[in-house]
């Protein structure tokens, strides 16, 4: 069907991974601004209460907030990107965990790179990846710090687990570290669905 799909297909989706599944935690990498009727904004919301779970949200250079953004606790916002607006959830979702999936491309429109954080006047958002990280180490607070002699030039820790730092660029980027064979693996949403993913597949 058409895509993005209704926020009921969602929740129904959300609803059999983690009845069945039982993963640690879920990063959905897109956006649920308002604007959607109220049943399907009511349905996602009863599937994301109480879990685990990270959505997307967008900060732009036009001004104005659409939806409700999420911040977290930095402990500056120096030499991070700025922005003057956030396309981000529907209030109606109560969401409490969400992370910015804004891109850093390249001049020769390659991404070698991404922003662990962003920030507009309200505060600052950690990447999807960096929020999920955070979720599951137990932080939603972070410290950009200076690298000692041999390690890199900048380190974004969790506040609650400095030693698992994660390595930033003079620029405050850090590396995206692609691979020819990616070790990741991709599972199609009809197994899930359908129930013949195995359960232990995503446990955990």
């Amino acid at each position: 069907g058409p895509w993005p799909w209704p926020r009921s297909v969602m929740a129904s989706l959300l609803d059999r991974i983690f009845t069945r599944y039982a993963p640690a935690a879920v990063g959905l990498d897109m956006v649920f601004p308002p604007g959607v009727p109220d049943n399907e904004d009511s349905a996602l919301a009863r599937a994301l209460n109480g879990r685990p779970v990270v959505v997307g949200q967008l900060f732009t250079q036009d001004s104005g907030e659409r939806g409700r953004a999420s911040y977290q606790t930095f402990n500056t916002s120096a030499g991070l990107p700025q922005f003057q607006g956030t396309l981000a959830s529907s209030p109606r979702l109560g969401v409490t965990q969400a992370g910015h999936i804004n891109a850093l491309i390249d001049s020769d429109g390659k991404m070698r790179r991404l922003w662990p954080a962003v920030c507009a006047a309200a505060g600052c958002s950690p990447a999807l990846a960096v929020s999920l990280f955070g979720l599951l180490t137990g932080t939603d607070g972070w410290h950009i710090e200076r690298g000692r002699p041999w390690q890199s030039p900048w380190r974004l820790a969790p506040a609650s687990a400095r030693e698992l730092a994660l390595p930033l660029d003079e620029n405050f980027a850090a590396a995206i570290p692609w691979l020819p064979s990616p070790p990741h693996r991709y599972l199609s949403a009809a197994q899930i669905w359908q129930g013949t993913l195995p359960p232990e597949a995503l446990q955990n």
